[in-house]
């Protein structure tokens, strides 16, 4: 039973990350207001959040399969799916320390130029995150398996 809620949580998890960083990007433009910057900054530790919880429940997922583990050890599919996750978290870096240097004053109205490096982190975020989901259908598929 622990199990089958450890790939919920899996999976509810990697669902928040994906709709934070796609809140970010839409809330994002050249220029933002003073509000929807404060709004990404909140999303941000959202997201920290979700990431840890999504690569700890997969960690854990990985440790307790037993013999199964190391079927997924022998399977490339896995490894690129495990190194495109943790570039994404890499990349939410640079975002990341680019809001939290901002400090906010004025008005909500208030326009902020956001760099276009991060709103291109954004972009390459969200068309990695949605391989994701394809990745795990092939591992699932046995594709990628050299064992």
């Amino acid at each position: 039973m622990i199990d089958i809620l450890m790939k919920y949580i899996h999976i509810l998890a990697f669902m928040v990350v994906f709709t934070v960083i796609f809140m970010e990007m839409i809330l994002i433009k050249a220029t933002s207001s003073s509000r929807d910057v404060l709004l990404v900054k909140r999303y941000q530790k959202i997201l920290w959040s979700f990431l840890l919880l999504t690569l700890l429940s997969g960690l854990f997922k990985l440790v307790t399969m037993g013999e199964h583990a190391s079927i997924y050890m022998k399977n490339g599919v896995f490894h690129v799916k495990f190194t495109l996750f943790l570039i994404i978290a890499l990349l939410t870096l640079l975002p990341y320390r680019f809001f939290r240097k901002l400090t906010l004053q004025g008005e909500a109205d208030d326009k902020i130029a956001i760099p276009r490096s991060v709103r291109l982190v954004l972009h390459i975020q969200m068309l990695l995150l949605v391989l994701l989901p394809l990745l795990g259908v092939m591992m699932v598929r046995g594709i990628g398996y050299f064992g």
